[in-house]
């Protein structure tokens, strides 16, 4: 119970504006009280074309409950939630200064990089204040098993006297809350990674789906631009893009997380020559340029022509489908190595010459396994199913592959020994001859060393073409 209750009214005069997020702007403002008292803060205003979204006002809410009692000094403190006619706006800690991605932009408009020690120290700083709030706990020493899920540049604040400040829980969450709504950021980015048009931002229930053309999205849209879609979310969501070429083929391919790029990536196939041909897509996760080199590289592990060197522009995209780069003129198969000085993400498309009955896609890879599933198997006079697996490592590489039913009987089996860098690429009738004609079951292929590895489905026309990536089996 309350000693006593004070009543009175704030009052805050919007100076200017700072950020415009997901949710809500971000205002600095002058918060009056009494005898002419002033303090300079920040006030984050739920957007007015969400303020009559129940959802929206309710995630709103629950970010100002849900760091009221976080007070550090590596976090931006929360004063007051209000509301006014209507509009929700929480009055927050106002840094002077600039967030980590606009110091980086900075630092590569002037060709610079962020020295380590100061990267060090920001490092440090956040991490004494994420550290602070995962132990966060209740009035009843409940620990409350807070995860913020956005730790990104643009939500570290560097103030200009030095001190650096997590900010924008907005997508926060307490580990037990399973059934909030996710908020969901699209946006649109062209080659040369400039954000194009209006975010889109969708609210979608717990455990639902949700699904648009780039059209809807983005009606706007002028006809051929090239780019890619780009989503942010609370909490973490499932996604894939499906592409069609209206009357000729569909190819869908699995969202990439924008924070699992690498620097040593792998197409796992490409194909020239034999009524076949390739490209490959490279998105950039850095804010600086990045220098790539790519190497051809046959299945038996020996380098095919010269290596090609290029760049990604910071956040863009790069498309490489020149016959030349790719040897065209020649049948050549295998995979290609991708090495690079800044995180990238991307895919390989593999179909007909002509780009006129089939075309499928694989995300590059970074990580090989050593258990492997592929859910479903189908080779009879209509179906076949390939399988084409890398060794990427020093060592020898020794695979089993077994064919199962529905029931998990085993039907067949083969074995296969890889050299270091090498790759084989066969039918499954191939490997496992014994394995009958089937249209239900799967296969799974285990390995002593780290291997790549994906399948192929199609029919036995040539009208139907589908790659699959690998599903480990375990960690």
């Amino acid at each position: 119970m309350a000693l006593f209750t004070i009543e009175n009214a704030f009052r805050y005069d919007i100076v200017r504006k700072i950020y415009e997020g997901g949710m809500g702007v971000v205002y600095e403002a002058e918060q009056h009280g009494a005898r002419h008292f002033v303090k300079r803060i920040a006030i984050k205003v739920i957007r007015q074309n969400y303020a009559d979204q129940k959802q929206f006002i309710e995630n709103f809410i629950g970010e100002a409950k849900l760091v009221a009692d976080l007070i550090h000094t590596n976090i931006v403190q929360t004063y007051h939630l209000g509301e006014t006619n209507g509009v929700y706006f929480i009055a927050m800690e106002l840094i002077r200064g600039a967030n980590l991605d606009q110091f980086a932009q900075q630092l590569a408009a002037r060709r610079r990089e962020l020295p380590k020690e100061l990267a060090v120290f920001i490092v440090s700083r956040v991490a004494r204040g994420l550290a602070y709030a995962h132990a966060k706990t209740d009035k009843d020493g409940k620990s409350l098993g807070l995860v913020h899920r956005d730790v990104s540049f643009k939500n570290i604040m560097i103030a200009f006297e030095g001190d650096v400040k997590l900010t924008d829980f907005g997508i926060a969450i307490a580990q037990e809350d399973e059934s909030r709504p996710a908020d969901v950021a699209i946006r649109l980015y062209d080659d040369q990674g400039v954000a194009q048009g209006t975010p889109i931002y969708q609210v979608i229930a717990p455990r639902a789906r949700f699904a648009a053309s780039t059209t809807r999205l983005f009606p706007s849209l002028a006809a051929g631009t090239s780019g890619y879609l780009s989503a942010t979310s609370t909490p973490g969501l499932a996604g894939m893009v499906v592409a069609t070429r209206s009357g000729m083929y569909s190819w869908a391919l699995q969202a990439a997380n924008r924070n699992g790029g690498a620097r040593t990536l792998y197409s796992p196939q490409f194909v020239t020559g034999f009524g076949y041909r390739s490209s490959l897509i490279l998105v950039n996760l850095d804010i600086l340029p990045a220098s790539v080199t790519l190497r051809w590289i046959n299945d038996s592990g020996d380098p095919i022509g010269q290596p090609a060197t290029l760049t990604v522009p910071p956040k863009g995209r790069k498309v490489i489908s020149d016959p030349a780069i790719f040897q065209a003129g020649t049948s050549n198969s295998g995979y290609i190595s991708v090495e690079s000085d800044r995180p990238l993400t991307g895919a390989v498309f593999f179909g007909d010459e002509a780009g006129a009955r089939m075309q499928t896609a694989l995300p590059l890879v970074t990580t090989g396994h050593k258990d492997i599933i592929y859910s479903q198997v189908a080779q009879n006079d209509v179906y076949y199913t390939g399988l084409a697996v890398i060794n990427p490592g020093a060592v020898e590489a020794h695979l089993s592959i077994s064919v199962h039913d529905e029931h998990g009987a085993e039907m067949g089996s083969g074995s296969e020994t890889l050299g270091p860098g090498s790759r084989f690429s066969r039918l499954l009738t191939q490997i496992a001859p014994a394995a009958p004609s089937m249209s239900k079951g799967y296969f799974r292929v285990k390995s002593d060393q780290p291997v790549f590895s994906f399948a192929i489905f199609g029919t036995t026309t040539f009208s139907v073409l589908s790659a699959i990536p690998a599903q480990p089996v375990g960690p």
